[in-house]
C-alpha cells in the first residue's frame, strides 16, 4: 500500500490473482471503451446543438 493509502498495481493484480500485464490489457480496454463513450456523448450534443 503507497503512503497515500492507495494500492500499487502488483498488489491489486496479486489480489485478484491475474498478471499485471493482464491487469493493464483491461485497463487499456476499459479506457478505450470509455474514450468511444465519451466520442458518442460528444456527437450526441453536437447533433442537439444543430437542432436548436
Amino acid at each position: 500500500m503507497t503512503s497515500s493509502g492507495e494500492y500499487t498495481v502488483s498488489e491489486t493484480a496479486r489480489a485478484a490473482e491475474i498478471s499485471r500485464q493482464a491487469y493493464y490489457k483491461w485497463l487499456n480496454r476499459r479506457l478505450s471503451l470509455r474514450e468511444q463513450q465519451e466520442r458518442e456523448v460528444l456527437e450526441e450534443i453536437k447533433r442537439i446543438e444543430k437542432r436548436h
